[in-house]
C-alpha cells in the first residue's frame, strides 16, 4: 500500500482522514508530518491547513542469532516524523515596521496581544493595522494621525487595491477590525478610554467621497429637470451619509433610504 497526502485544518484531523482512507489503526501507520499548518490572522488572512504524509508501517523481520529472538517482535508503533514549524506560522507572525509622524515606529507582534498598545509610541489600532498589512504581504507603511475625534490611520504604498474592494467594501470590513480588536484590547487593559478609527488606504476615501458629491449633484438635477425619482446604487452606511450630508440643503429635492443591507440604496425624489 502506497502513501497518501491528507490535509486537514490541525494536524490530528489531517491523521485521523488518512487513517479513514488507509483503513488501519493508529498503531499500524508511519506519520510524517509535511506542514503543521497555521490559523493565520484571526483566521481570515494566511490561513494554512495543516498536511501530512501516511503510510503502513512495516514491520522489521524477527532477528537471528539475538538473545531476545525468541521472545518475538513487540506490537508495531506509530512514527511520528515531525517537520520544524514553517518561519510564517500563527506564532511568528510579526507586524512591519509603520512610519508613523510624531511617533516612534515599532514592530508589533501578533499574537495572544493582538491589538496591545506597548511603549512604542503606536496606539493599539496602529499595531494591529501594520500587522494586518504585514500578514497580508503588502509592500506599504501606516501612518497615524488625530483628526475630528477620530484616529486616522492612512495606508501608503504599492498595489493596494486588495485592501479597497469594490467601493471600498473591503476597506470598509479592514475598518471594522481595527476598532473591534482595539476595543477588544482595551477593555482586557481595563482602559475605559474608547478610540475610534478610520482607516484609508491612499486617500481612496476622500476621492471616494469627492465621487459620490458629483453623483448625488447630478442626480439631484435629473430629480428636478424631470420631477422623477432617481434610485442610486447600493451603498455602505457610511457613503449613504455622505450622499445626505450633499443634497441636505439642496432645494427641490429629498432624499430617504430604502432596502436591506447589504442592498440598502438612496432614493432621491422631487421636492414638495
Amino acid at each position: 500500500m502506497k502513501p497518501i497526502e491528507v490535509t486537514g485544518k490541525t494536524v490530528d484531523e489531517a491523521v485521523q482522514a488518512g487513517l479513514s482512507s488507509l483503513g488501519l489503526g493508529k498503531e499500524q501507520v508511519e506519520i510524517e508530518v509535511i506542514d503543521e499548518g497555521s490559523r493565520g490572522f484571526l483566521g481570515l488572512v494566511g490561513m494554512r491547513h495543516a498536511r501530512v504524509r501516511m503510510g503502513p508501517l512495516h514491520a522489521d523481520p524477527t532477528p537471528t542469532g539475538d538473545a531476545d529472538a525468541g521472545r518475538g517482535s513487540s506490537e508495531p508503533r506509530p512514527t511520528v516524523v515531525p517537520r520544524v514549524p514553517s518561519e510564517d506560522s500563527a506564532d511568528s507572525i510579526r507586524g512591519r515596521r509603520s512610519s508613523v509622524p510624531g511617533r516612534a515606529a515599532g514592530t508589533g507582534k501578533m499574537g495572544a496581544d493582538v491589538g496591545v498598545s506597548e511603549n512604542d509610541g503606536l496606539s493599539r489600532g496602529a499595531r494591529f493595522l501594520e500587522g494586518l498589512v504585514s500578514v497580508m504581504g503588502l509592500d506599504a507603511d501606516v501612518y497615524e494621525r488625530e483628526a475630528d475625534e477620530v484616529t486616522m490611520l492612512e495606508i501608503e504604498g504599492k498595489s493596494l487595491g486588495v485592501l479597497i474592494g469594490r467601493h471600498g467594501e473591503t476597506l470598509d470590513s479592514v475598518q471594522y477590525l481595527v476598532n473591534l480588536a482595539a476595543g477588544r484590547a482595551a477593555r482586557a487593559a481595563g482602559d475605559e478610554q474608547r478610540v475610534r478609527y478610520v482607516v484609508d488606504v491612499a486617500g481612496y476615501r476622500k476621492q471616494r467621497e469627492e465621487t459620490l458629491t458629483e453623483m448625488a449633484i447630478e442626480a439631484a438635477g435629473k430629480v428636478i429637470r424631470d420631477q422623477r425619482n432617481q434610485v442610486l446604487e447600493p451603498m455602505s452606511a457610511l457613503e449613504r451619509r455622505i450622499v445626505h450630508m450633499a443634497l441636505k440643503d439642496a432645494e427641490g429635492v429629498v432624499t430617504h433610504s430604502e432596502g436591506r443591507e447589504p442592498y440598502r440604496r438612496i432614493v432621491i425624489s422631487p421636492g414638495e
